[in-house]
């Protein structure tokens, strides 16, 4: 299975040309879940250069999920890593109450060289950008998750909702038959209790089908679904 973890390119440091080697820090897991019940997770992080990097960790909530009012950190922020060693970072929530639902949120891991550096260079730094998923239940598999996602086509809109407590996360580009139109929704990810619409440039037959993949919670492909749409084709 391949994993779908991004890799953002972050520019650290703007001079003249040329370009020095990058400085890489390289995750231990695709993903940080922290389970149901459970205030923390741990990442390691190696650094894969030749030299000493300033490693700095940073938590993005996601706009349409403000983790019912709590608070997620990394500890440390910063930390400078030796060349070959790795770097434990431990992912923190905290909350007023108990969670009944999974939360998403993305932690971003980069990897600064050393500022002792020839005049005339540039510096990059490759980011590593995970989900975190807080709230799992170890206790719930999410293999089924999909079969709890309805599917309905209305006013010129494909909406999909998730009524199940787990954060359901896809391929965001699905196919259709029989027209083979591609369908891209604008996010890659369902929250609990949310439904996701995404406009159509035509509208399905009643009997069309749609053919998408689930990713699972360390970004990897699960499984490829066919469904079939029911009620009638909607107008734009």
């Amino acid at each position: 299975m391949t994993a779908l973890g991004k890799k953002s390119l972050w520019l650290a440091c703007l001079s003249a040309m040329p370009l020095l080697a990058d400085a890489q820090v390289q995750p231990s897991a695709s993903a940080v879940l922290i389970e149901k019940g459970q205030k923390e997770a741990t990442i390691d992080l190696k650094n894969n250069s030749d030299e000493a990097v300033l490693l700095y960790s940073k938590v993005s909530k996601l706009p349409d999920d403000d983790l019912d009012g709590g608070v997620l950190y990394t500890v440390p922020q910063t930390v400078v890593v030796a060349p070959g060693k790795n770097q434990t970072v431990r992912v923190i929530f905290r909350g007023n109450k108990p969670l009944d639902k999974e939360h998403i949120a993305r932690v971003l891991f980069s990897g600064l060289p050393p500022q002792q550096q020839a005049a005339g260079k540039v510096k990059f730094v490759i980011g590593q950008d995970l989900p975190v998923i807080i709230g799992v239940d170890p206790n719930v598999s999410e293999v089924d998750t999909w079969k709890q996602i309805s599917f309905k086509q209305t006013q010129g809109k494909l909406c999909m909702s998730n009524p199940s407590r787990k954060v359901f996360r896809f391929d965001p580009t699905m196919s259709s038959a029989p027209t083979k139109a591609d369908i891209t929704f604008n996010k890659a990810y369902v929250l609990p209790g949310e439904t996701l619409c995404q406009a159509l440039t035509s509208p399905l037959a009643a009997n069309a089908s749609l053919t998408f993949n689930s990713v699972s919670s360390f970004n990897f492909m699960l499984q490829t679904h066919v469904i079939q749409l029911s009620g009638q084709a909607s107008k734009p």
